[in-house]
């Protein structure tokens, strides 16, 4: 698959999320903007990550929630960095035992949802999809349909609010 680039506004950006996921496709779709940075991983059409700049990293959230202490986080994000590992936080903190599998899942799922919720906020932005080779079964996914649940929430609100403008 081709990497593509474009812009988007305002209430296109559900559509294409829905279009990326629905696509099959495994990559990262980058999103940038006024309003700042995202980026998605899709591992054959289902998001499996994302993060935001500025914004609350994982790691943080999980220090901030008293799930993984900030030593511990501060060891892995240095092994991150020195040893150049390519395994995301989430799966390393499980691999060391310093989180459950259950709970990896359930805030890298909140994380998506954060970030999904803050794009859907902007008014334009500028996107690229860049084809990536991704093993998932090396990565801790949550079995969730966070792309489809949050725009059939949006579409809900939408039908319950039709006087807004998009």
């Amino acid at each position: 698959m081709v990497d593509f680039s474009g812009s988007l506004v305002g209430g296109t950006l559900p559509v294409a999320l829905l279009m990326f996921s629905g696509a099959g496709h495994t990559g990262t779709l980058s999103l940038w903007g006024e309003e700042g940075a995202a980026k998605f991983l899709f591992g054959s059409g289902h998001m499996v990550y994302a993060r935001m700049e500025p914004g609350v990293r994982l790691g943080e959230k999980m220090v901030e929630k008293g799930l993984v202490k900030q030593a511990d986080l501060d060891k892995v994000l240095h092994l991150q960095g020195r040893k150049k590992v390519k395994q995301p936080l989430g799966v390393l903190l499980h691999s060391f035992g310093l989180i459950s599998r259950e709970t990896a899942e359930a805030e890298i799922e909140e994380q998506m949802i954060r970030v999904m919720a803050e794009v859907m906020t902007w008014s334009q932005c500028n996107y690229r999809f860049e084809p990536l080779e991704v093993d998932l079964e090396d990565l801790i996914v949550p079995e969730c349909g966070v792309v489809e649940d949050l725009l059939e929430r949006l579409e809900k609100w939408q039908e319950e609010h039709p006087d807004i403008d998009d």
